[in-house]
């Protein structure tokens, strides 16, 4: 069975000796970004899989390890391990696995119209007006959330649309409420899995 690692870094202290840990997509993205709940999420999130890829499967990642797709998407390049990240309003969530494979996070919170037309096809909008208030919002983020993991998990390139996305029957994405039903976790790819939150050892103190 396998584990999605979930990681707060809101309290993630933030130096230039982690930051010099990361590899150099990574790197650039953290020093264009000025929001600090941002950067905190791009360095946990390496050092999430870097902890996660060490005690699970005695790997140590070096920030040149990581390659990535012309979509975006990260791989190792020396072992036939794969693993997905996503982070959202301070967490971080992690699996890895022996196949390919898809993982999204999102904060459950109001949704702007425009935002619902570029997510869901007609076939789903017409499902969706049918629901009430409550309704509306969990089935919306179920289906973003795995369309996310979807495209994730296929390599395609993260600007598409989720609109353009068809959930294929057999795409086996499953998605859950956590945080007190304050974030929805969907993954693409796995029958099964557990969820554990991860406290690394080392939270950006000097030592």
């Amino acid at each position: 069975m396998s584990i999605i690692y979930l990681l707060n870094t809101h309290n993630l202290e933030l130096n230039d000796e982690l930051i010099n840990e990361l590899d150099e997509k990574r790197k650039q993205k953290v020093l264009k970004t000025n929001e600090l709940r941002k950067k905190q999420e791009l360095v946990g999130a390496y050092l999430l899989l870097k902890e996660s890829l060490y005690l699970d499967y005695q790997y140590d990642l070096n920030n040149d390890d990581l390659i990535y797709n012309e979509n975006g998407k990260p791989y190792l390049k020396k072992e036939n391990i794969y693993f997905s990240l996503s982070h959202s309003n301070g967490i971080v969530a992690l699996v890895i696995n022996k196949e390919e494979i898809g993982l999204d996070i999102e904060e459950i919170k109001d949704i702007d119209k425009k935002v619902i037309n570029n997510v869901l096809n007609e076939e789903e909008l017409a499902y969706y007006r049918k629901l009430n208030e409550k309704d509306k919002l969990k089935y919306f983020y179920e289906i973003w959330c795995s369309k996310e993991a979807y495209i994730k998990k296929k390599g395609l390139s993260l600007p598409l649309k989720p609109k353009l996305i068809n959930l294929e029957e057999n795409c086996l994405c499953r998605t859950y409420n956590i945080i007190n039903k304050k974030m929805l976790i969907s993954v693409c790819g796995l029958d099964s899995f557990r969820i554990i939150e991860r406290h690394l050892e080392k939270k950006g103190k000097e030592e």
